[in-house]
C-alpha cells in the first residue's frame, strides 16, 4: 500500500474513532518499508491498538527498535514448534535459531528501553505434530514472550469447496458489522470467510 493510500485511510479512521488496526491480512508487514510511518500515524490519529501478525524473519534489531518507537501495541509471531527440524520443516527459508533470537532481541530490547510494548505474541497453527506436544511448546516459549497461543487446523479449501453445495445456513457474515479488511490499493473486502 502506498503512503497516500494508508494516510487517507487512517485519516478517515481517526475522524471516525476506530479503535484498532491490524497491519496485515495476507503477508509479511516487515518487508513494506513504511510500516513504521504507518504504525506512527496510527496512534497519531487516535488509534488504541495497532497490531499485526509477523513470521518475525526480518525482526533485526534495527526493525525492533523502530517498531517499539512508532508505538506498535501488540506482535503475533507465527512460530510453528519448539523445535529446529520441526519449524524448518513447516517454515521453509527460516532459520530456527535465529528467529527465535529475533523474537527474544525484542522482548529483551523493549524491557531495557522501559517500554510496556509491543506486547509479543507467539502462535502456532495446531499441526499433528505439535498436538499431542502443546506442553513442551508452551514450555519453550513462556519465558521468551507475553503469551502463547495456538489455532486449530482449519480444512483445506478443496474440503470447504466439496461440501459448499450440501450446506444451507442462514448464516450472515458478521464482518461488515464488525470489521473490514482494507487490501493494498484501497479495495475493501466484504466478508473474509
Amino acid at each position: 500500500m502506498e503512503w497516500k493510500t494508508a494516510k487517507k485511510i487512517l485519516d478517515e479512521a481517526g475522524e471516525n474513532g476506530l479503535y484498532a488496526c491490524k497491519f496485515n491480512f495476507r503477508g509479511e508487514p516487515l518487508l513494506h518499508k513504511d510500516i513504521g510511518r504507518f504504525i506512527s500515524y496510527a496512534k497519531k490519529k487516535g488509534i488504541v491498538d495497532v497490531f499485526f501478525n509477523t513470521n518475525a524473519v526480518l525482526l533485526t534489531e534495527d526493525m525492533a527498535k523502530m517498531l517499539i518507537d512508532s508505538g506498535l501495541d501488540r506482535l503475533t509471531v507465527s512460530f510453528e514448534g519448539f523445535e529446529k527440524t520441526l519449524y524448518e520443516r513447516n517454515r521453509t527459508g527460516a532459520k530456527f535459531a535465529e528467529v527465535v533470537a529475533n523474537v527474544v532481541r525484542l522482548r529483551n530490547m523493549r524491557e531495557r528501553l522501559g517500554s510496556k510494548s509491543p506486547k509479543i505474541r507467539i502462535q502456532a497453527v495446531l499441526i499433528p505434530e505439535l498436538k499431542d506436544r502443546l506442553s513442551e511448546y508452551v514450555s519453550f516459549w513462556k519465558d521468551k514472550v507475553d503469551q502463547v497461543s495456538y489455532n486449530e487446523m482449519e480444512p483445506s479449501v478443496d474440503t470447504v469447496n466439496n461440501n459448499i453445495n450440501r450446506i444451507k445456513s442462514s448464516w450472515i457474515c458478521p464482518f461488515p458489522y464488525q470489521r473490514m479488511t482494507v487490501m493494498w490499493d484501497g479495495t475493501l473486502i466484504a466478508c473474509k470467510n
